[in-house]
């Protein structure tokens, strides 16, 4: 596995990568970074090139001061796969980056092979959720080191199912230092995001790939499953026991083995 960079607009995007053979771009959520993929990465670069970006402000990956939009992100996707020298690739990710995966999918369905959504609805989160996430957004930017550690421990908790913090202390240390060392003056603008998104589930049918939806059964949003599998005309959906929202290290080899499974399935019917 091999940590890389590559620039887009005069910005560097930071990447894991592993594998030989077709593309497939993972990106993670808010506040999380690459490494949630490593578990992917090892296990699906038995057929597929596996490529797991940071998001702007997030770990290497580079911002703009003034700020990014979720059509930014969604503009940038393509780009970064026309930058790693193919034409298209299956894409996906956990929470943001499902939901960015799946405009990816609406807006530039040319460079989608096939589209794989974790812990992501078709209709953005609560409002609740939205201002919880803004006021962690501000301890992040302004607090002290103390007070930025206790608001993430607060919100490690709700990314995992119950019990996986305690089981895992290795892991979950290591995913709040990560998270603790994203750059400070991101914070604000990588909290607000997820307030721009419009909800897609009036375009669900136009999603054209094949399509894997997979939830944890722990995730508070687990529900919407089912509906995305119904309105996304070649879904195929996954739910998966004792996973929360982290999914991908909550439940790593049922994750592994449900991608694989819908990728060779791909992989058979090109050979075809």
């Amino acid at each position: 596995m091999t940590e890389s960079a590559l620039v887009l607009d005069g910005r560097r995007w930071t990447y894991l990568e592993e594998g030989d053979g077709p593309l497939l771009v993972l990106f993670h959520g808010t506040l999380s970074y690459k490494e949630v993929f490593r578990p992917q990465l090892t296990a699906l670069a038995r057929t597929r090139r596996v490529v797991a970006f940071d998001w702007p402000g997030h770990g290497g990956t580079e911002f703009d001061p003034a700020g990014w939009a979720v059509a930014d992100l969604v503009a940038a996707a393509p780009r970064l796969i026309e930058a790693l020298g193919a034409e298209r690739a299956a894409i996906g990710g956990v929470s943001q980056g499902g939901a960015i995966s799946m405009r990816v999918a609406l807006a530039h369905p040319e460079r989608v092979e096939a589209l794989v959504t974790m812990s992501a609805g078709l209709d953005p989160v609560g409002p609740e959720a939205l201002a919880g996430l803004a006021g962690l957004g501000e301890v992040l930017a302004s607090g002290t080191e103390a007070e930025r550690r206790a608001a993430l421990v607060g919100h490690q908790g709700l990314f995992h199912t119950p019990g996986w913090v305690e089981a895992h202390p290795g892991e979950a240390a290591a995913e709040l230092e990560r998270m603790l060392a994203h750059p400070r003056d991101a914070s604000i603008a990588v909290t607000r995001l997820p307030a721009g998104y419009e909800s897609i589930e009036e375009r669900a049918a136009e999603i054209a790939c094949p399509t894997l939806v997979i939830w944890g059964e722990d995730d508070a949003r687990a529900a919407r499953g089912p509906r995305m599998a119904e309105l996304i005309p070649d879904a195929e959906l996954c739910l998966v026991p004792e996973a929360g929202h982290h999914i991908t290290l909550d439940a790593p080899d049922q994750v592994n083995g449900a991608i694989g499974a819908f990728l060779d399935n791909l992989n058979e019917g090109e050979r075809r």
